[in-house]
């Protein structure tokens, strides 16, 4: 029983040392040469572009998004002003964030938006007129 132990333990050393005779040269290669070929580029970052800075200087001009009243209108001559003296338009009753737009029309070559009010009805206004239609 003896001389088995040593039998299997003289092959066991014999075994692990022809394992480390090989050297995983043909790996070694490999890891060494796949690097070459490979040139990559970085592209350069983009340049910065500098913001002019810009000074606020309207503080003394009337607030667009106040209500104007009739009386304060100043008749300036060649400015152009709100025709005040014509008939109000169903969409002039609504506040303009009540409205929304949900979409276009175009019949030949003019195009028109149809915009919901609040009553859910649905109007089609263009481009330069007051009028706005209401669609059935």
């Amino acid at each position: 029983m003896n001389d088995r132990i040593r039998l299997l333990l003289i092959g066991f050393v014999i075994v692990l040392t022809g394992c480390e005779a090989n050297t995983h040269s043909d790996l070694e290669e490999f890891v060494n040469h796949s690097g070459e070929g490979l040139h990559g580029t970085v592209e350069p970052l983009p340049e910065i572009q500098t913001i002019t800075q810009f000074t606020y200087a309207a503080f003394e001009l009337p607030n667009p998004f106040s209500p104007r009243k009739n009386n304060q209108v100043k008749e300036n001559q060649g400015s152009i002003q709100p025709d005040f003296k014509r008939r109000k338009e169903v969409l002039e009753s609504f506040p303009l964030e009540n409205l929304a737009m949900v979409g276009t029309l175009q019949r030949d070559r003019q195009i028109y938006a149809l915009i919901k009010a609040p009553d859910s009805t649905l109007h089609r206004v263009k481009v330069g007129n007051y009028q706005a239609k209401i669609l059935d």
